[in-house]
């Protein structure tokens, strides 16, 4: 055991001792030669461009006349090559990419210093250093592009990316979908903001924040080859924001879809895979509308910038075989509402930090699902907010070496409750006289159409609709009704990442060693009217009786059902599915991340990149109080320290790629790249091991109920 360790404590230090590239951004990188073919060490290359509030950036070519210049903004570059006794030579209008290493070689012929020689217009377009499969999308191109203007209709369009649900014309961007890539679970993929993670803790990193398109200058999407930097080997979106810059500008988007561009395309096929004829009940746009627009511009010329950009999206549409009461389409209504600004600070010629806040209030006015009955089961979302925010500092400690911390932050806390219809009582916190009738033996639940039933569902009879008013789903009709049942109360999850590196630049090598963990809870509630669901048989029941109480005829409009078909709501249900609620449930991230070195090595037109992480991760599950429910007692559910849960790691993670510009032109290049990776750990592994996770308990009605 204690060599076991020996080896790994020796393989960590030999990492981390290796000298280390930027925290996922772009460079410039190439040779500088005589014009006999002679290396030049020693040549001053010059950087310059708008998109850097420092204006410039100075390296120097090393002993094999090879040079890199890191941590660089998309953009438009100018290089000028200088070295006494040699011409200069400038190379303008280059266009840098996102997250990529754009090659450029120079060759310096003997002559006075005031002769320059310029060339123009000439970058390259393939990255012969990189094995790193990037598609670069820039803001102008996502306007162009017709689509839902959401960070998942956006990967939509990139080769090797998938999404679980399609965004067509915006309507699923309300809700968040899972990317993938190169055939990973969504779990897998890392979304950045600057280089810093944005992962929510949701179901391990898979959903998103709803971020402002306009936040990024460019995203990059990398969908194969994943460096050190990142612990997932799945997708990966890095968004390059806009800073602001030297002048004043802004835009404007103003986008909608009016339900009279949509036309009716319900199908024989679809009626027979049952949906209604009724045109209101095939899912169709109400309305939908996006403005978005941002500012920019400098608070101090050279020194201070800012950047700001709102946005209000509306997302109205229907719901497959649903209607309300007098025949209209019943709308699954959704607004979404973000205010963004960021800040960028040259503190001095060394030293730059950079500050973004992101805030979404979203709301969910009538969420229901097909089979969901809206006005007495769907969900309003009463005030969900998310936050995502990022700082980090950069400090050019010299031409070579540059050093990089950075923190972020993704939250995300919505309150699902019952819609209101009018003023019918759907829903109660607890029973309307403050006593709980507790139930801790089977049977308790009155036989619906029994005396007892109707007494509790008659205020008159001295009945309380908490406990009849209760999920109900008819199997007959496949229609959820009366109360939904999934019992989302408060949901509040959170989650922090930290990352620091060191990189040091001689030219043939692009050293970079660092750091990124992250931390997080997930915290719960869950309750729901009577504390059960109640499931009818497919057919009437045998005495013929069915439930009267009001709505049936509704319903049985709602689907369209022949005269002679009963309402679907027989007197006795065939499962009863209990809850244990209220109930309150903590998962705890105590730490995820890992410690990373690498190294891009350019022999000639030989680039490797080399490099390793150590991964390791641990969860808990704090102690969280237990109310009083119908069906359990209240009791403080016992706590799950991390010691008594699965750690994972030190887990080794080599990465190893090898890329050969074949001609020497910067045209065509032999890639080839072997990797390991880990999966992100999240809310799901402490969910595992929680008290709170067993809380459903599926009885059959006829064993349980005399």
């Amino acid at each position: 055991m204690r060599s076991g360790r020996l080896r790994v404590a020796v393989v960590a230090a030999c990492l981390l001792l290796a000298p280390a590239a930027a925290l996922a951004q772009s460079s410039i990188s190439g040779s500088v030669a005589d014009n006999t073919g002679g290396v030049l060490p020693g040549v001053t290359v010059e950087a310059a461009s708008d998109a850097l509030i420092e204006g410039s950036r100075v390296v120097f070519t090393d002993g094999t006349g090879q040079y890199t210049v890191i941590d660089l903004r998309p953009g438009e570059y100018s290089l000028t090559f200088t070295l006494p006794g040699f011409g200069t030579v400038v190379r303008d209008q280059l266009i840098l990419g996102a997250n990529v290493t754009l090659p450029v070689d120079a060759t310096l012929s003997v002559g006075s210093l005031e002769e320059t020689v310029t060339v123009s217009g000439a970058t390259p377009v393939v990255d012969v250093q990189q094995v790193q499969r990037i598609e670069v999308m820039t803001r102008e191109t996502q306007e162009a592009i017709p689509s839902g203007r959401s960070t998942w209709s956006y990967a939509l369009l990139i080769p090797g990316v998938k999404v679980h649900k399609p965004d067509v014309g915006g309507t699923a961007g309300a809700q968040q979908s899972e990317m993938m890539g190169r055939g990973l679970d969504a779990a897998h993929t890392t979304v950045q903001i600057d280089g810093m993670m944005i992962n929510t803790m949701i179901s391990d990193g898979r959903y998103q924040a709803y971020i402002n398109p306009m936040l990024a200058a460019e995203t990059s999407y990398t969908t194969s080859g994943v460096t050190a930097e990142t612990q997932n080997g799945g997708l990966r979106i890095n968004m390059i924001p806009n800073e602001g810059g030297n002048s004043f500008s802004g835009n404007l988007f103003a986008g909608g879809t009016p339900k009279q561009f949509q036309s009716d395309n319900w199908s024989q096929r679809l009626g027979d895979l049952g949906v209604s004829p009724v045109s209101q009940q095939v899912p169709k746009v109400d309305l939908i509308y996006d403005i978005n627009g941002y500012i920019g511009g400098p608070i101090v010329r050279d020194r201070l910038w800012f950047f700001s950009t709102q946005r209000r999206n509306v997302i109205d549409a229907g719901v497959l075989n649903s209607t309300n009461r007098d025949g209209t389409p019943a709308l699954d209504r959704n607004s979404i509402t973000s205010a963004n600004v960021r800040l960028t600070w040259q503190m001095n010629s060394q030293n730059k930090i950079s500050a973004m806040f992101d805030k979404v209030r979203k709301r969910r006015f009538s969420q229901h699902s097909p089979g969901t009955d809206l006005e007495t089961a769907a969900a309003s979302w009463h005030s969900p907010h998310y936050d995502t925010g990022t700082a980090k500092w950069t400090s050019t400690i010299s031409s070579r070496m540059l050093a990089e911390f950075g923190f972020s932050l993704a939250y995300e806390d919505w309150d699902p409750g019952y819609y209101r219809y009018g003023d019918i009582p759907i829903v109660q916190d607890r029973p309307s006289d403050g006593a709980l009738a507790t139930c801790f033996e089977t049977p308790c639940y009155p036989e619906v159409g029994s005396a007892a039933h109707m007494a509790q569902l008659s205020p008159a009879m001295g009945g309380d609709p908490w406990y009849s008013v209760v999920s109900r789903l008819d199997n007959y009709m496949g229609l959820l009704h009366t109360a939904k049942d999934n019992g989302e109360v408060n949901n509040y999850t959170h989650r922090w990442a930290y990352q620091g590196a060191l990189s040091y630049v001689t030219g043939s090598h692009n050293f970079k060693f660092g750091a990124n963990f992250t931390n997080g809870h997930n915290r719960f509630t869950r309750s729901s009217n009577g504390n059960l669901r109640q499931t009818y048989d497919s057919a009437p029941d045998p005495s013929g009786r069915v439930l009267d109480w009001v709505g049936c005829d509704h319903f049985a409009a709602t689907v369209n059902l022949a005269a002679d078909r009963p309402c679907g709501l027989t007197g006795v249900p065939d499962q009863v599915r209990i809850f244990a609620h209220p109930i309150y449930t903590a998962l705890k991230l105590n730490y995820n991340g890992g410690f990373y070195a690498q190294d891009s090595w350019t022999i000639d037109r030989l680039t490797i990149n080399y490099g390793a992480r150590i991964d390791l991760s641990a969860v808990s599950v704090p102690e969280t109080p237990k109310g009083l429910g119908r069906f359990t007692e209240g009791y403080l559910l016992t706590g799950r320290p991390s010691s008594e849960l699965p750690r994972f790691g030190p887990d080794l993670a080599p990465r190893l790629s090898v890329a050969y510009d074949l001609f020497g032109d910067a045209r065509t290049a032999l890639k080839f790249g072997w990797n390991k990776y880990v999966s992100d750990v999240g809310g799901n592994l402490p969910g595992r091991y929680s008290y709170g996770a067993a809380i459903n308990d599926d009885r059959d009605w006829h064993d349980c109920h005399l």
